[in-house]
């Protein structure tokens, strides 16, 4: 065998031989970066892409800001009705103060009228109504100066003042309180307090519901010569005919005045021609009461 092909046969033996350490060597880093380069790593700062059934985080976030703030609307009306109630609640209770304060006035309004009342008439039996005569003493410690109205259209100012100052009037104590028993007894006290300060006619207050005469002012007695009280209780029976006064009344029923003229007996035993003036009072506590005013044309005989 010739010197240069044995050298190229050792060659080529030495080749294989490095080959196969290689391959061998190869093997495990093969095994231990399978994974690395079957799966390589997502590239840094990129996301991963969002699945379709999934929602992101700022619809979540916007989803939670919502229901948040329909809490807080809720809240709010809540807290802001809370306070109008108690608005409500304290405006009512201001209004109770005040009625209770009218409730004191007039109190001590009656309770003043009551005790002036017990200083002037005389002590009475028990069980036995006032006798004329005491009433006739009480009613001369009073000076009636004469009447003042004399024409129609003085007549009609002052029925107007009248319905004015009945209208004006408030009750003793508002509906539903302790006293519903009692308060129209003092409301017409107080009424009848007031007319009683008017001189410059005779008055009177007549009760449809009643069917009389509740009250006669002290220029009644100036007018006429009875105690008021007796002339008041007396009225029907005063007069000769009823007949104009019960078609006064009838007027009554669709208009708001009604005149008329009477024979009145008077106390000297004469009849006393007068003019009656009514009207209806339209509002207020007196509603549907009838007051009257009674003047002549010229004086009266004494």
């Amino acid at each position: 065998m010739p010197l240069e092909t044995s050298w190229s046969f050792v060659v080529s033996g030495i080749a294989l031989s490095l080959f196969g350490t290689a391959a061998l060597l190869a093997e495990p880093l093969k095994t231990a970066f399978q994974p690395v380069i079957s799966d390589p790593p997502s590239p840094v700062g990129v996301p991963e892409p969002l699945k379709p059934d999934s929602t992101s985080f700022v619809e979540q976030l916007k989803i939670q800001f919502h229901r948040q703030m329909e809490d807080y609307e809720t809240k709010y009306t809540l807290a802001k009705r809370s306070a109008e109630e108690l608005r409500s609640q304290l405006e009512h209770r201001d209004q109770l103060c005040q009625q209770f304060e009218q409730q004191i006035h007039d109190l001590r309004y009656e309770i003043k009228t009551l005790l002036q009342l017990t200083e002037i008439e005389p002590k009475r039996t028990v069980g036995h109504a006032p006798s004329f005569a005491s009433s006739d003493s009480v009613t001369t410690l009073l000076t009636v100066p004469p009447p003042k109205v004399s024409t129609p259209d003085q007549a009609r100012q002052q029925l107007r003042r009248c319905l004015d100052i009945a209208q004006k009037l408030s009750g003793a104590f508002p509906a539903g309180a302790d006293f519903t028993l009692s308060y129209p007894v003092l409301d017409l006290r107080r009424l009848f307090d007031s007319l009683k300060s008017e001189t410059a006619s005779a008055l009177i207050v007549y009760s449809l519901k009643e069917g009389k005469v509740i009250f006669a002012n002290p220029q009644n007695k100036a007018l006429f010569g009875w105690n008021p009280d007796r002339f008041a209780q007396d009225f029907v029976e005063l007069q000769g005919d009823t007949s104009a006064w019960e078609r006064a009344l009838a007027e009554l029923t669709h208009l708001h005045e009604a005149s008329t003229h009477l024979l009145m007996g008077a106390r000297n035993g004469q009849e006393l021609a007068v003019e009656c003036l009514l009207g209806t009072v339209p509002t207020g506590l007196f509603r549907g009461y009838v007051l009257g005013v009674l003047y002549t044309l010229q004086s009266p005989a004494q």
